[in-house]
């Protein structure tokens, strides 16, 4: 309640606590993983994330656990932001064999793709985000800067043309 509040210093003091007596406590981790990467202290995030991917690798229903998904995702959006495609690539399909239906998962790979230069491999990606949510219009932009890349000013149209009609507030 005090990280959604905003009130981080308080939070990480109380997960702190619940550590002290817990020392294994998932939920702890993750969300000073997620506090940490809120306040853009990425190296701690990554701490914290990669020790709640340790914490549930062993357990029984680990590929169905949504924190450990959780984590995966965060890594990923870390990973994204530094420019590290080949490594947020990796996270976020690990991210997608626990959860298949994230639409935002396929999103940001389609992301880590384009920056590894892998057009097709981003589409299709896209496609996928695409086919959980038509809405999406972060997904019909990107795909339509996609097809521009490939000079294909059809298509392009089609998907700026629904990213703007989702999106009408949004600055491209």
């Amino acid at each position: 309640a005090l990280g959604a509040s905003g009130k981080y210093p308080q939070a990480i003091e109380q997960l702190n606590e619940a550590l002290k007596i817990d020392p294994n406590h998932v939920g702890a981790y993750l969300d000073l993983g997620m506090i940490a990467r809120l306040t853009e202290n990425y190296a701690e995030a990554e701490e914290y994330f990669k020790k709640v991917i340790e914490l549930t690798e062993q357990a029984q229903f680990s590929n169905v656990d949504d924190r450990r998904e959780n984590a995966l995702y965060n890594l990923g959006l870390i990973s994204l932001e530094q420019e590290e495609f080949d490594e947020a690539a990796g996270y976020f399909k690990a991210a997608l064999r626990i959860r298949k239906d994230a639409s935002d998962t396929y999103y940001n790979l389609a992301q880590a793709l384009q920056g590894m230069e892998d057009t097709d491999g981003a589409m299709e990606n896209l496609e996928i985000a695409l086919a959980f949510d038509p809405g999406y219009a972060e997904a019909h932009y990107l795909m339509g800067q996609l097809f521009m890349q490939q000079e294909d000013e059809v298509n392009a149209s089609y998907h700026f043309f629904r990213a703007s009609e989702l999106a009408p507030d949004a600055d491209p």
